[in-house]
């Protein structure tokens, strides 16, 4: 079995097996190569499904190198990005637009490993869309979590309160619960633990855009 053979039976199964996951689970997954790089061309590779693929020229995102003439100029290096999420793919679709000609790297093989390493632009970029990703994720949870919450009754709030939950009331939520209503403290209580414990300024967009009642708004506010 030669290296490329052993790779696609560990390394790269295991990324597909992750992407599997994700799709499932509406996780976000992403690998890079170089957009040459055989391993694109293997059966586990090109049968894939269900994937965003973006190309960028790393000359748009800052790689330099000097030249054998000692002139500093980009370097084209495309790398190919797959991933399940689309705006991390349009984020890091850039096609070059040099007008200039780049510094070959045939035959070097010692700059061209450190330039495996991602430049600042190229982590800047990723790192947005990233965020981004997350904030979509977190919108959708946040939803499903209203809709839940919205559908609550009083025997669902009992439950609630009877899974080992008791807690020592404290002075402020004696004073929320005496100025919004008791119902209103619970409500914004579940949401918050739901969502993942947002800051007050998310967890009261997310309710008035819910169009939640003006009590819980308040509640959460403060």
């Amino acid at each position: 079995m030669d290296e490329r053979d052993q790779e696609e039976k560990s390394h790269l199964k295991l990324v597909r097996e992750v992407f599997d996951i994700g799709g499932h689970e509406d996780i976000p997954a992403g690998m890079e190569h170089p957009a040459l790089a055989a391993s694109w061309e293997t059966e586990t590779m090109k049968t894939m499904k269900g994937y965003y693929e973006a190309i960028c020229h790393r000359c748009r995102i800052g790689l330099e190198a000097v030249d054998d003439e000692g002139r500093r100029g980009k370097v084209k290096k495309p790398t190919k990005i797959r991933t399940k999420s689309r705006g991390v793919a349009e984020a890091l679709d850039l096609p070059c637009l040099c007008k200039e000609k780049h510094v070959q790297m045939m035959g070097r093989g010692k700059e061209l490993k450190e330039m495996q390493n991602y430049e600042e632009g190229f982590v800047k970029i990723l790192a947005q869309a990233i965020y981004n990703e997350m904030e979509k994720q977190w919108q959708k949870r946040e939803m499903c979590a209203i809709m839940v919450a919205e559908e609550m009754n009083d025997n669902e709030v009992k439950e609630e309160e009877d899974k080992g939950k008791k807690k020592k009331v404290t002075e402020e939520e004696m004073k929320m619960a005496k100025d919004h209503g008791a119902e209103a403290l619970k409500v914004v209580a579940k949401l918050h633990r739901q969502l993942g414990h947002p800051h007050n300024d998310k967890l009261v967009a997310a309710l008035r855009d819910a169009k939640m009642h003006e009590k819980i708004i308040e509640c959460a506010r403060t």
